[in-house]
């Protein structure tokens, strides 16, 4: 399996991989075939199969690091952190075909309006593909801290150099207090087509 994406940051060390599906021209693999490759690509690079929690969240048997997957069209994503840092990473289309209407106020906060904005404007993309992006930061957050996906219970400060800042729902805040999670940082990565999010926290683990 050929890699076509890989990163590292000095504090965290992380290693995000993603890679071609080959497909049929004519037909796009389904949502079973992208699965399955990226349970292989997880399974090339840590050397073990991986198995998923209760909650569905991915896990290996190696108890010093935090994996993520994620899974679009034809590429395929791995984040790899060590304990006792977590990770959520999420990739999407950002061409895809959606109804911006739709996603005002259930995903985008009005407070969110004008930095999309500024975003769409900086990255020279439509609204629509920088409500993706959104979507992606969400996305990445609610499965770092292991969540239901509810993303109007987050809301984006403010985006410097792709790096993201967020604020949070009293509920969200309560439950990262039980949990004894702390955010560290999100990032965002424009790959082409593609939209890469991150998102990184530290979690205090049971003695």
């Amino acid at each position: 399996m050929k890699k076509i994406f890989s990163s590292q940051k000095n504090i965290y060390p992380i290693v995000c991989i993603a890679q071609p599906i080959v497909m049929n021209s004519k037909k796009k693999w389904n949502l079973d075939k992208q699965r399955l490759i990226a349970r292989r690509l997880a399974k090339d690079v840590l050397g073990e199969k991986i198995r998923h929690s209760k909650t569905g969240r991915p896990i290996v048997d190696d108890n010093n690091i935090d994996i993520s997957l994620s899974h679009r069209e034809d590429r395929v994503v791995l984040g790899i952190i060590e304990h006792p840092y977590r990770i959520g990473v999420d990739i999407e289309y950002l061409l895809g075909n959606i109804q911006t209407d739709l996603f005002l106020g259930t995903v985008i906060h009005e407070k969110e309006q004008k930095i999309l904005d500024q975003f769409c404007k900086i990255h020279s993309i439509s609204f629509s593909s920088g409500i993706i992006v959104f979507w992606s930061l969400k996305e990445s957050f609610f499965k770092c801290i292991d969540y239901d996906l509810k993303p109007a219970q987050i809301y984006v400060d403010s985006i410097e150099n792709d790096q993201v800042f967020f604020s949070f729902s009293k509920s969200i805040k309560r439950y990262m207090n039980q949990q004894r999670i702390q955010f560290e940082y999100a990032t965002i990565e424009m790959l082409g087509e593609y939209i890469l999010t991150q998102t990184i926290i530290w979690k205090k683990e049971n003695i």
